[in-house]
């Protein structure tokens, strides 16, 4: 049984596990409900320096994530 149907795990967290799997589009959904919901890690995959996130902002679909207003 997965983790994720025993408990929570975090949208930023299955962001990477999709990025790690080749799944691009799961990604981008994950990445935007981590950016919905205000996922404190989701600051982390625009930092140029981390590497993991390379993949995902290169995606112009996760650009228009971060250029969306947040809305509190």
């Amino acid at each position: 049984m997965c983790r994720a149907r025993r408990s929570y795990v975090p949208p930023s967290t299955l962001t990477l596990t999709a990025l790690a799997a080749g799944m691009q589009d799961e990604a981008i959904r994950h990445a935007r409900e981590a950016f919905e919901i205000r996922d404190p890690m989701f600051q982390v995959w625009f930092l140029s320096i981390w590497p993991h996130g390379a993949q995902l902002r290169a995606d112009p679909r996760f650009a228009e994530i971060g250029k969306r207003p947040c809305v509190y």
